[in-house]
C-alpha cells in the first residue's frame, strides 16, 4: 500500500508553510495536501482541517472519552456527543479514530458493571467508526500481545449478555464490520470463542429476527474470503467448522420461523 504520515507531520508541514512562506491557513493546508499527494502519500488517516480553527470539539471530546471511561465518569454523555457529531463532519471518523475513541470503546466493553444504555451506545459508536472504514477497522483489529483485543472484547460481551437480544444484535453488527476484509479478525473471532457464542445465540434466540439478521451477517463475513491482502485464508476451514457444529441446520430452522419475511 501507499505510504502514510502522522497527523503531527502534516500539521508541521502546514505550520511551516504559514511561518516560512506567509501563507494563509487555507492556502497552507492546500499546499501541504498537494505536496504530500505528489509524493504518493496516502492522507486517508489525516485530518486536513486540523490547523484551520484550533482544536476541534470532536477531537477534544474524543480525548476526554478515554479519561471518562477510565474514571467511569460522564462516559455516556461523551459517547452520545460523538454519535451525534461525527456523522456531521467530513473528517469526523478520522478525528475520533486518531484520538483514541476505538481504544476507549474497547476498554468500555471490557469494563465491569457497565450501564446497558452506555454499553449499547459504545457498540453503536464502534460500529460507526469501523463499518466500511479501513482506518477504524484496522485500529479495532490491532494485535496487542498476540491477540486482537477488540475481538476478545466482543466475545466477552457476547458471553456476558447471551440472554439479551438487544446487546447481542448490536455486538454481532460490530463483529460483522470488524471481520469484513480482515483475515486476522476472522481467524481470531473463531479461535477466541466466537463459534460457541454464535451457537448459544442461535439456540436461545432462534426465532428472534433482530438477532438472527446480524448473526447471519457475521457468519457470512467469517466464511467470505474477501481480504485481498491475505496470502492464506482460513475461511474454508471456518466453513467446515461451522457446518460440523450444526450452524446451517440451526439457520434453516430460524428461517422457517419467518416464512413471510423476505429478509
Amino acid at each position: 500500500g501507499r505510504k502514510r504520515i502522522t497527523q503531527e507531520t502534516f500539521d508541521d508541514a502546514v505550520k511551516e508553510n504559514m511561518d516560512d512562506f506567509g501563507l494563509s491557513a487555507e492556502d497552507a493546508v492546500r499546499d501541504a495536501i498537494k505536496e504530500f499527494e505528489m509524493q504518493g502519500i496516502d492522507l486517508s488517516n489525516i485530518v486536513t482541517t486540523s490547523m484551520l480553527s484550533g482544536e476541534h470539539e470532536t477531537i477534544r471530546i474524543s480525548k476526554r472519552l478515554a479519561q471518562s471511561v477510565k474514571e467511569d465518569f460522564d462516559c455516556g454523555t461523551n459517547i452520545k456527543f460523538l454519535l451525534e457529531e461525527i456523522p456531521k463532519e467530513k473528517e469526523g471518523k478520522i478525528m475520533a479514530v486518531n484520538n483514541g475513541v476505538v481504544e476507549s470503546c474497547i476498554a468500555l466493553l471490557n469494563a465491569e458493571d457497565v450501564d446497558q444504555t452506555v454499553l449499547m451506545d459504545g457498540l453503536r459508536l464502534l460500529h460507526l467508526l469501523i463499518l466500511n472504514h479501513p482506518l477504524g477497522r484496522n485500529k479495532f483489529n490491532a494485535t496487542i500481545g498476540g491477540n486482537i483485543e477488540g475481538i476478545d472484547a466482543l466475545i466477552k460481551v457476547l458471553r456476558a449478555h447471551e440472554s439479551d437480544p438487544t446487546v447481542l444484535a448490536a455486538t454481532f453488527y460490530v463483529a460483522k464490520a470488524a471481520t469484513a476484509q480482515s483475515e486476522p479478525a476472522k481467524a481470531a473471532f473463531m479461535a477466541r470463542g466466537g463459534l460457541p457464542a454464535m451457537i448459544s445465540a442461535l439456540d436461545t434466540h432462534l426465532v428472534d429476527s433482530s438477532v438472527l439478521r446480524p448473526l447471519c451477517a457475521t457468519i457470512h463475513s467469517l466464511a467470505n474470503a474477501d481480504d485481498t491482502t491475505a496470502h492464506l485464508s482460513k475461511v474454508f476451514d471456518t466453513s467446515k467448522e461451522l457446518a460440523a457444529a450444526g450452524i446451517p441446520e440451526r439457520l434453516y430452522r430460524g428461517l422457517q420461523a419467518h416464512p413471510d419475511s423476505a429478509e
